[in-house]
């Protein structure tokens, strides 16, 4: 008996459908080998760097997840126990815990998930959080909500304490001011400028805890120094009065 050609559009549609498998696997192995999961087992905070270049500093125990290969299409991080994040600005960012879900665009706040607590609390700009029960509740700086199964809290407090832990002290003994710019711009996001040449040094102490403008007066203005940020370069350029 001999044997009929198979139809040329039943071929064609196995051949798709072969290709659209490979096509399937290759994006899940994508998709698998971008997750990351980062795990702070020391004794010290750790500070790390989203693929955006949002900033996340991690408490002892604490633990976030993330997809570095998906991240620029939708960004999602997991965590658990104390992380404090300071988001650049783009599309929607939201973290997300067993606790609930803190959604956001660009700002700063503290998250902490631990023994089935969820605690969230607003430094800068507005998050808002969605817990389990489909309740949505939305945070401006000092803003701290509370909340486990039975209930949800929102209070206030100074927005300056609010991730406290996660900032440097700094201490400085008679350094040059260009060094104390370098160790500024190491945790604030910034690239600093010095638009002069100057022998200047400095001596003081501060904590890191402070809005960048504050940050800023404390350096620059005990020594006649002004300053210009561009949020959108984010660069700052010093300036001598």
């Amino acid at each position: 008996m001999i044997a009929m050609p198979e139809p040329r559009s039943r071929a064609v549609l196995r051949y798709a459908a072969a290709a659209a498998i490979l096509v399937i696997g290759a994006l899940a192995g994508l998709y698998l080998s971008g997750k990351t999961t980062l795990t702070n087992a020391s004794a010290e905070i750790i500070v790390t760097h989203l693929p955006d270049g949002s900033k996340v500093s991690l408490n002892r125990g604490a633990e976030i997840d993330f997809n570095a290969h998906t991240f620029f299409l939708n960004r999602k991080v997991r965590a658990a126990g104390e992380t404090f994040f300071e988001v650049n600005r783009g599309s929607s960012f939201t973290v997300y815990t067993e606790g609930g879900d803190v959604r956001v665009l660009g700002t700063s706040f503290n998250v902490r998930y631990v023994d089935e607590a969820l605690e969230v609390g607003c430094k800068t700009g507005r998050v808002a959080v969605n817990v389990p029960s489909g309740k949505r509740f939305e945070l401006t700086p000092g803003g701290l909500l509370t909340a486990n199964a039975r209930n949800v809290h929102i209070s206030e407090m100074p927005a300056a304490e609010i991730g406290y832990w996660s900032f440097p002290y700094y201490s400085f003994n008679d350094v040059p001011v260009k060094e104390v710019f370098k160790s500024l711009a190491d945790n604030i996001g910034f690239e600093i400028i010095c638009g002069f040449e100057t022998n200047a040094r400095y001596s003081g102490e501060f904590s890191g805890a402070q809005s960048t403008e504050d940050l800023l007066d404390i350096v620059c203005k005990p020594l006649g120094f002004d300053y210009r940020i561009d949020e959108e370069k984010r660069t700052i350029t010093i300036l001598n009065n």
